[in-house]
């Protein structure tokens, strides 16, 4: 898969992605809409829609004050920020 981020550089990924850790909430939540859940595993305190979501996943802090210890050991592919 081929991207350009926000800084429009060009950035692929050599395989599907399979883990994935999202530390803004509205992103977990189209996350869960697009039926991606099952590839979802850490969010932070602040992911509350669904409300289940951070009792199934692995919470690994807030938005600004991630616990880098807890989201590396999660090992994902990508990160969502």
């Amino acid at each position: 898969m081929k991207f350009n981020d926000q800084l429009d550089r060009s950035l692929s990924l050599e395989k599907t992605t399979q883990r994935i850790v999202c530390l803004v909430p509205s992103l977990s939540e189209l996350l869960v809409d697009l039926e991606l859940e099952d590839k979802l595993v850490g969010v932070t305190k602040f992911c509350v829609h669904p409300d289940y979501l951070r009792k199934e996943k692995t919470v690994v802090g807030g938005t600004k004050t991630v616990h880098f210890d807890q989201l590396s050991a999660l090992k994902p592919d990508i990160i969502l920020c």
